[in-house]
């Protein structure tokens, strides 16, 4: 009777150290990078060249959809001269057959001076069929 219960609490107590049967996502992959690229700003009427700082974090969840988030903050110098600070977040989520779910993304542009800023916001889900795409100037 001695051994079949000490049996029982060893295999209760692996049952709580190892769970079985559950699926569970990799550790996310960070990347640091160069960016450079160009954005227009409608607010200001230019094109932006701008070189800054990239962060890519790839994430697979457990159900095997990924998530990336990519942001950039760098600065840049417009073709008429203004200067800015940009800030790019951008959210991706693909489901695990590679069918993109959400799309989450917002770009600023902060004027270093006298040029108005933008914020340009746009959003894509599967599960809307309404999509948002909305630029706005201030300054």
């Amino acid at each position: 009777m001695r051994r079949s219960s000490s049996l029982f609490a060893a295999a209760f107590a692996a049952a709580m150290v190892l769970p079985i049967g559950h699926a569970t996502a990799a550790p996310a992959e960070v990347s640091h990078n160069q960016a450079v690229g160009g954005l227009f700003s409608t607010c200001a009427k230019e094109l932006v060249t701008f070189t800054g700082n990239a962060v890519t974090i790839d994430k697979v969840n457990a159900d095997g959809s990924v998530k990336t988030s990519f942001n950039i903050h760098g600065s840049g110098t417009g073709s008429q001269g203004n200067e800015y600070v940009i800030h790019l977040n951008l959210l991706l989520v693909r489901s695990s057959t590679g069918l993109l779910t959400l799309d989450d993304e917002k770009t600023t542009l902060i004027s270093k001076g006298a040029a108005p800023n933008q914020s340009v916001l746009f959003h894509f889900s599967s599960d809307s069929p309404d999509i948002i795409f909305k630029v706005q100037c201030n300054g």
